[in-house]
């Protein structure tokens, strides 16, 4: 534990914030997806609720691990032969 020396010359131990997440903490990523899947979103298309950790086909954000899942899912509409449908975002 650290000790901070006040001004009036008495000790108090300081306090670290336990809200904030360490980047070059080795627990980060799993804290990380944790704290995703906890928050939960509505999607007006789907009209289903999805987390943020994994999220619905029309709320894919731009990186490589979304992308392969948007190919994946695209694959698959086109290998079922189901009409074709437009998949891009419609909100923010």
């Amino acid at each position: 534990m650290k000790w901070q020396k006040l001004a009036n010359g008495k000790w108090r131990p300081i306090r670290e914030p336990h809200d904030k997440m360490n980047i070059k903490d080795p627990d980060f990523e799993r804290r990380r997806m944790s704290k995703l899947r906890k928050l939960f979103l509505y999607c007006d298309i789907c009209h289903e609720k999805y987390s943020l950790a994994d999220p619905c086909i029309h709320h894919l954000s731009d990186s490589p691990d979304h992308a392969e899942k948007y190919k994946r899912h695209k694959a698959l509409l086109k290998k079922s032969g189901e009409p074709k449908q437009d998949e891009t975002q419609q909100r923010f």
